[in-house]
């Protein structure tokens, strides 16, 4: 059993059967909110470092998904019926007007949020995700594989694996083992029902519906999306401003969120 331990300032919401947990960081009505999707094995602890960051200029505003963090389980991860439940949310909370940030895979959250609901975003960043996580066959079947190792041993893979494959030069082992605390307070089933929902599919058709800023940010040592794919579907986005970080990888926000925050923050502030 994942063992979560309790904020004071985590709330719920419930819509059509389903609820989530969401918190502030840094909430205040006169700071313009980001609405932050996080990626995979990800949950609102995860947002610690880059919320310390941004916070002082803005409402963070994150909601775990279903099994994850401290959310209760939901069975199946359906992305409509999340981006639904999301809508109702930032309703009752009166967000208006909103930025919308989605890292690694909570960029395809994001995108499918943003269809729904243009008229509340200001403008977006796509931080070290893209619409495909799979563009050939190899890349399918390494992650089919590791689809298949989380089943047989999801601990082991989490820990001695994908965080370790995923460090830069930045990532301390404090840092290594926030991540591994992090990825298990989250239910396994849970989290392979967010990985199938996600990486196997091209979302690509989404980013002709964009209308407002995009801030799209890759890495050249990002290993989990090559920087070719970053360039590739940023060109699908009318109104992009990109930028390929040099040193920092795939896990830009727990690795080096002062610098992260930084390149937001300069998007943000034209």
């Amino acid at each position: 059993m994942r063992e979560v331990p309790v904020y004071e300032d985590v709330s719920y919401f419930g819509h059509n059967g389903m609820t989530v947990a969401y918190r502030y960081f840094g909430r205040d009505p006169q700071k313009e909110t980001i609405l932050f999707f996080y990626g995979f094995g990800g949950n609102m602890n995860m947002l610690e470092y880059i919320s310390e960051c941004l916070q002082k200029e803005y409402s963070l505003l994150v909601i775990d998904y279903p099994g994850h963090g401290y959310s209760p389980s939901n069975g199946n991860f359906e992305i409509g019926t999340f981006v639904d439940l999301c809508t109702g949310l930032l309703a009752s909370l009166n967000e208006n007007e909103i930025i919308l940030l989605g890292y690694s895979f909570g960029g395809i959250i994001g995108l499918n949020f943003y269809l729904k609901n243009k008229a509340l975003i200001k403008k977006m960043v796509l931080l070290n995700s893209t619409t495909c996580f799979c563009p050939d066959l190899i890349t399918r079947y390494f992650f089919k594989f590791f689809g298949l190792m989380m089943k047989i041993n999801f601990g082991f893979v989490i820990k001695n694996i994908a965080i370790p494959f995923l460090r830069d030069r930045y990532t301390t082992m404090d840092i290594v083992n926030l991540g591994r605390k992090v990825t298990m307070m989250n239910g396994k089933e849970d989290v392979l029902s967010y990985y199938n929902s996600i990486v196997y599919k091209d979302f690509s058709y989404l980013l002709a519906e964009i209308t407002c800023p995009v801030f799209v940010v890759g890495s050249r040592k990002d290993f989990l999306i090559p920087e070719k794919n970053t360039h590739n579907f940023s060109k699908l986005i009318s109104d992009r401003t990109l930028h390929i970080m040099k040193d920092i990888g795939h896990l830009s926000i727990v690795s080096k969120p002062d610098s992260v925050a930084d390149l937001i923050r300069t998007f943000l502030n034209k």
